[in-house]
């Protein structure tokens, strides 16, 4: 009774014509598919609407690892051989980047 989804006009016999279309891994999910009467508002169609239950199995999403700012030690700005050595080590790092520049400007 629940299976057939269109009726002969003339016989009044019902037939399986309409399918539900699952994908294979989804497959096993599918409980249950029944046919209702009526569900068309008699707009003179002889099909039934198809009604699936479907098990679904949701994954979590996982989350983005929180991303962690530097933490900075201020009171080494204080200690003046540190503030000193920072500076040396910065102005010799542009000093090569000058030159390197240079180098690819063809100058």
């Amino acid at each position: 009774v629940h299976q057939g989804t269109w009726s002969h006009s003339t016989t009044k016999q019902w037939h399986m014509l309409d399918y539900i279309l699952v994908n294979r891994k989804f497959r096993s999910s599918v409980q249950d598919v029944r046919a209702h009467r009526g569900a068309t508002g008699g707009i003179g169609t002889y099909h039934r609407l198809l009604r699936a239950k479907i098990r679904l199995h949701l994954k979590c999403r996982r989350k983005t690892e929180k991303k962690y700012w530097l933490r900075l030690d201020h009171s080494k700005l204080t200690d003046n051989c540190l503030v000193s050595a920072f500076q040396i080590d910065l102005a010799n790092e542009n000093k090569d980047i000058r030159c390197d520049n240079k180098n690819f400007i063809g100058e």
